[in-house]
């Protein structure tokens, strides 16, 4: 929805105004690293802000030293991104997720695995897909905290998961208790705190 990403971006342009730090930006597809992209760049245009899009074909190690060569800056990509790239220490400290991680439904082998529970008589979304998720979730949120010296704050703009049952197997499967935000203001409030 593009009311819905472009509240996203917003949010994104006012945490990077606010707090100055360098900010990862986990999607789920790249029609989302567009839609960010298009809306953050001319509005961030006149600030020392860079922001580093993945690109089908661009070289994900190119996009990663570019990120790091910039202090102030935002790196957005989705699937590689949500796992087996390192930033440690101070590389990431803030993490944003857009949305829960689920796999595509309409992928062949995801569809094959669905129909196996389902033949099974079980529930391929609560004993599949939600375990998939979480799995996948845990592992971008690790982007953020690699080691016991590592600090930050991940920002997660799916609602859904304080909405539906399944947010509690998801959200459970941090190694901290996350709290809600209500607005941007309260967000940027405890940030400020934090850090």
């Amino acid at each position: 929805d593009p009311l819905f990403m472009n509240e996203i971006g917003s949010q994104v342009e006012r945490i990077i105004t606010a707090l100055d730090k360098r900010m990862l930006v986990l999607c789920t597809s790249f029609k989302q690293i567009l839609a960010l992209k298009q809306y953050l760049e001319p509005k961030l245009k006149s600030t020392n802000c860079k922001v580093f899009t993945q690109a089908p074909g661009l070289s994900r190690n190119v996009l990663v030293r570019s990120y790091l060569e910039h202090p102030h800056s935002i790196l957005i990509g989705t699937s590689s991104f949500w796992e087996g790239v390192d930033f440690p220490g101070d590389k990431v400290e803030i993490l944003f997720i857009v949305k829960t991680p689920f796999d595509n439904p309409f992928d062949p082998l995801v569809q094959a695995q669905i129909e196996d529970y389902n033949q099974r008589g079980d529930d391929a979304f609560l004993q599949f897909q939600v375990p998939e998720a979480a799995m996948k979730f845990r592992q971008g949120f690790g982007r953020l905290i690699r080691n016991m010296n590592d600090s930050g704050i991940c920002i997660v703009g799916d609602t859904r998961l304080y909405k539906r049952g399944y947010g509690r197997t998801i959200l459970g499967s941090l190694p901290i208790e996350p709290t809600p935000y209500q607005s941007v203001e309260s967000l940027l409030y405890e940030s400020q705190k934090f850090f």
